[in-house]
């Protein structure tokens, strides 16, 4: 099914990236997030693009590599926060952080 554009302002985007410490994420406006990792939004579509690959708005990224952006979230939206919140727990203890044990 096929989203017919994301009615919300760019202002209301929030992105979850990684820090430039892995062990912590951080919370971005859409701006610097575009200034500082080449972040795309398409609110037309609905959709984000970042390192050649596109998510919809409110989806985080597989964290197979532990840079960059992780996803892209409507700020107005309880759901989507609460998604991000659980995707920077995730990313700060998926295989691989400065958490594991050796």
């Amino acid at each position: 099914m096929k989203r017919r554009g994301y009615k919300v302002p760019r202002r209301n985007l929030v992105v979850l990236c990684f820090s430039p410490n892995i062990c912590y994420t951080q919370v971005k406006g859409y701006e610097r997030a575009h200034k500082e990792h080449g972040l795309e939004v398409d609110l037309k579509e609905g959709t984000w693009t970042w390192n050649h690959n596109t998510y919809h708005i409110g989806e985080a990224r597989p964290l197979n590599h532990k840079e960059g952006v992780i996803g892209v979230y409507n700020r107005a939206s309880t759901q989507q926060l609460d998604s991000m919140v659980h995707k920077a727990r995730e990313a700060t203890q998926s295989p691989g952080s400065c958490f594991d044990d050796d």
